[in-house]
């Protein structure tokens, strides 16, 4: 028993650390078929976007890195093949124009380039 509990904490320190979490909020999120959501909230939990909805009905989890995207625009980033539904790889692009159009900052696997 002393073995099993042992290798059970070694096993946990050495368990991947929990995957960053960003919260992108306050952006118009510009659905496929010319919907959209606005004052959204997109939250992105290592490579994938978790949750997307409205500021009102979408939690934005503890400890989250926040993004403020008040008059700007989210989109799937077409240059990585995203898409802006829940499940999605977090290929997303925030910028000032709904085109998406430059200056824009863009987001691949969950994380920010520069």
């Amino acid at each position: 028993m002393r073995i099993f509990l042992s290798l059970l904490v070694l096993l946990s320190a050495c368990a991947a650390p929990d995957a960053r979490t960003t919260a992108i909020v306050g952006a118009t999120a510009l659905l496929p078929g010319g919907e959209s959501i606005a004052d959204s909230v997109a939250v992105v939990k290592g490579t994938r976007l978790i949750r997307l909805g409205t500021r009102a009905e979408t939690p934005i989890p503890a400890g989250s890195d926040k993004v403020d995207g008040a008059g700007k625009y989210l989109l799937a980033d077409p240059d990585a093949g995203g898409e802006l539904r829940q499940g999605a790889r977090a290929n997303l692009v925030l910028a000032s124009d709904p085109a998406g159009a430059p200056p824009r900052t863009t987001m691949r696997e969950g994380k920010w380039l520069q």
